[in-house]
Protein backbone atom coordinates (compact mmCIF):
# COMPACT_ATOMS: atom_id res chain seq x y z
CA UNK A 1 0.00 0.00 0.00
CA UNK A 2 1.11 3.45 -1.02
CA UNK A 3 0.60 6.56 1.41
CA UNK A 4 1.17 9.85 0.91
CA UNK A 5 1.03 12.62 3.22
CA UNK A 6 -0.72 16.05 2.91
CA UNK A 7 -1.47 16.00 -1.19
CA UNK A 8 1.25 17.19 -3.14
CA UNK A 9 4.18 15.87 -0.98
CA UNK A 10 5.65 12.91 -1.97
CA UNK A 11 6.69 11.69 1.58
CA UNK A 12 4.88 8.87 2.55
CA UNK A 13 3.47 8.05 6.05
CA UNK A 14 2.45 5.44 8.00
CA UNK A 15 -0.75 3.63 7.16
CA UNK A 16 -3.01 3.90 9.89
CA UNK A 17 -5.64 2.26 11.25
CA UNK A 18 -8.22 4.38 10.22
CA UNK A 19 -7.60 4.07 6.99
CA UNK A 20 -7.81 -0.21 6.82
CA UNK A 21 -11.15 0.18 9.06
CA UNK A 22 -12.14 2.10 6.05
CA UNK A 23 -11.12 -0.15 3.52
CA UNK A 24 -8.23 0.72 2.29
CA UNK A 25 -6.76 -2.12 0.09
CA UNK A 26 -2.93 -3.24 -1.15
CA UNK A 27 -1.80 -1.46 -3.90
CA UNK A 28 -3.95 1.61 -3.38
CA UNK A 29 -2.56 5.12 -3.26
CA UNK A 30 -4.17 7.15 -0.70
CA UNK A 31 -3.20 10.90 0.07
CA UNK A 32 -4.71 13.52 2.64
CA UNK A 33 -7.93 12.52 3.87
CA UNK A 34 -8.78 9.20 1.85
CA UNK A 35 -9.81 7.02 4.56
CA UNK A 36 -12.94 8.97 3.77
CA UNK A 37 -12.65 8.37 -0.12
CA UNK A 38 -12.93 4.77 0.82
CA UNK A 39 -15.73 4.77 3.19
CA UNK A 40 -17.65 6.16 0.24
CA UNK A 41 -16.81 3.24 -2.04
CA UNK A 42 -13.28 4.09 -3.35
CA UNK A 43 -12.23 0.70 -4.71
CA UNK A 44 -8.74 -1.03 -4.60
CA UNK A 45 -6.06 0.36 -7.00
CA UNK A 46 -7.71 3.51 -7.30
CA UNK A 47 -5.94 7.02 -7.14
CA UNK A 48 -7.98 9.25 -4.79
CA UNK A 49 -7.06 12.97 -4.02
CA UNK A 50 -8.74 16.03 -2.01
CA UNK A 51 -12.16 15.56 -1.44
CA UNK A 52 -12.10 12.63 -3.86
CA UNK A 53 -14.75 10.89 -2.22
CA UNK A 54 -17.60 13.52 -3.61
CA UNK A 55 -16.39 12.20 -6.61
CA UNK A 56 -17.03 9.03 -6.01
CA UNK A 57 -20.86 9.04 -5.02
CA UNK A 58 -20.64 11.25 -8.28
CA UNK A 59 -19.72 7.88 -10.22
CA UNK A 60 -16.44 7.47 -10.39
CA UNK A 61 -15.22 3.92 -10.49
CA UNK A 62 -12.16 1.41 -10.21
CA UNK A 63 -8.70 2.87 -11.06
CA UNK A 64 -9.60 6.21 -12.00
CA UNK A 65 -7.80 9.34 -11.27
CA UNK A 66 -10.13 11.49 -9.25
CA UNK A 67 -8.66 14.96 -8.18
Amino acid sequence: MTLHGREGQDAPRTCDAKDLLSGAKDNDTLYAGASDDFALGGIGQDHLNGEAGDDRLLGGKGHDDLD
